[in-house]
């Protein structure tokens, strides 16, 4: 993954779980990795080269444009989240990253 995901992270999600978020958002990339080296070979013997870029490119396309799963969704409808998610930085008492002195969790 990219520098923003590995510095996002340890500010979102506590400390005691963060090692299985890691170990679940790596595994999910690895899993992704096989299964589209298995299909592109598959593809690759039924068509061309050209075609199979083509394909891949689209279904990259698609999964990058594509809505949150359950958004949307269900009966109610839920709607997107149309806002960012604030992340909290905890810094201990004493110490300052900004030119304020102001101690315990700060939001950006």
């Amino acid at each position: 993954m990219d520098v923003a995901a590995n510095s996002l992270l340890p500010r979102l999600v506590p400390a005691a779980m963060l090692g299985r978020v890691f170990g679940n958002l790596y595994g999910a990339i690895g899993v992704a990795a096989a299964l589209s080296y298995v299909a592109g070979s598959v593809l690759l013997d039924l068509t061309s080269a050209p075609v199979t870029l083509v394909v891949a490119g689209g279904l990259g396309l698609v999964v990058t444009i594509a809505p949150p799963s359950g958004c949307g969704a269900g009966p109610d409808k839920r709607p997107c989240r149309t806002r960012p998610v604030r992340a909290t930085l905890f810094v201990r008492a004493g110490t300052s990253t900004t030119s304020s002195r102001r101690s315990g969790p700060r939001t950006w």
